[in-house]
C-alpha cells in the first residue's frame, strides 16, 4: 500500500486497524500529522474516531487495535516530552504533555458512563497508558486524584446499584 504524506486521521485508524503489525509505520505518519495541524483539530478528530472504538464491543480485535494504537502514540508523545523535560528541568513539578491531559481528560468523561461498551473501552485505555509507562514518566497528583476520584464514585455507584437490587 502506498502512503500518501496528506493522509487523515480516520485513514490511520483504519490502517491500524486492520493492519497492527505496521503500527510502528503508522505512528510515525500519525506523528507528523499531530505536528502539522493545529492541536484542537488534531484532538478533535482524534476523538471522533477513537469514539468510533469505545462504542464497539469489548472483543472486537478492530476496537481494541484502535485503542492500542492510540495508547502507542500517547506513550511516544509523552515519553519524547519527558525526556525534553527531564533535559531542561530536572526538579520542576510539571502537568505534562497537552495531548496527554487531553486523553486523559477525555477517557474520566467516559468512565462514568452507563454505556458498558464504552466504559469497558476507556479503562481498558486507561490501563494500557498506565500499564506501558516507563518509570521516568510523572503523572500530576493532580491527574492521579481525578482518576481516583472517578474510579471510586464508578464503584460507589455498582455498589449502590447492588445493594439496592436487592433490598
Amino acid at each position: 500500500m502506498a502512503i500518501s504524506t496528506d493522509v487523515d486521521i480516520k485513514e490511520l485508524f483504519d490502517w491500524a486497524q486492520m493492519e497492527p503489525a505496521n503500527h510502528k509505520k503508522y505512528l510515525k505518519i500519525l506523528h507528523n500529522v499531530y505536528q502539522s495541524q493545529e492541536f484542537h483539530a488534531f484532538c478533535a478528530a482524534f476523538n471522533k474516531y477513537l469514539v468510533h472504538a469505545f462504542v464497539q464491543p469489548p472483543l472486537n480485535p478492530f476496537s481494541k487495535a484502535i485503542i492500542t494504537f492510540a495508547s502507542a502514540f500517547c506513550l511516544e508523545i509523552v515519553t519524547d516530552y519527558e525526556k525534553q523535560m527531564q533535559k531542561h528541568d530536572e526538579n520542576s513539578e510539571r502537568e505534562g504533555h497537552p495531548f496527554f491531559l487531553h486523553l486523559m481528560s477525555l477517557i474520566l468523561t467516559y468512565v462514568p458512563l452507563n454505556e458498558f461498551n464504552v466504559r469497558y473501552h476507556a479503562c481498558l485505555l486507561l490501563a494500557m497508558l498506565f500499564t506501558n509507562f516507563d518509570a521516568d514518566i510523572s503523572i500530576s497528583d493532580e491527574i492521579c486524584d481525578k482518576i481516583q476520584t472517578a474510579m471510586l464514585k464508578r464503584a460507589a455507584e455498582i455498589v449502590y446499584v447492588m445493594v439496592t437490587a436487592f433490598l
